[in-house]
């Protein structure tokens, strides 16, 4: 998971944050191993979809078949981050 944040004045302010999962079975999560960037919505639920290295919209992980969108994911405790 990546969050984003912007000090200014003194003050942290959230920018944006994702999660980002490998792809072809491989552990990394690099462009080069089939990186999927999922953003996190303000709640800590993550999109309805992924995008790719080439800006392709997935609603499902191409590897393993996962739905962001039949089956959101809530990230635990993501109010205390």
């Amino acid at each position: 998971m990546r969050m984003v944040t912007f000090r200014w004045n003194g003050k942290i302010q959230h920018l944006i944050t994702y999660v980002r999962f490998g792809g072809g079975n491989k552990v990394k999560d690099h462009v080069s191993a089939g990186e999927l960037s999922v953003c996190v919505n303000d709640d800590g639920v993550l999109n309805s979809f992924g995008l790719d290295a080439r800006c392709v919209k997935h609603e499902q992980h191409p590897t393993t078949g996962y739905s962001f969108k039949k089956k959101p994911i809530k990230i635990p405790n993501y109010d205390l981050i």
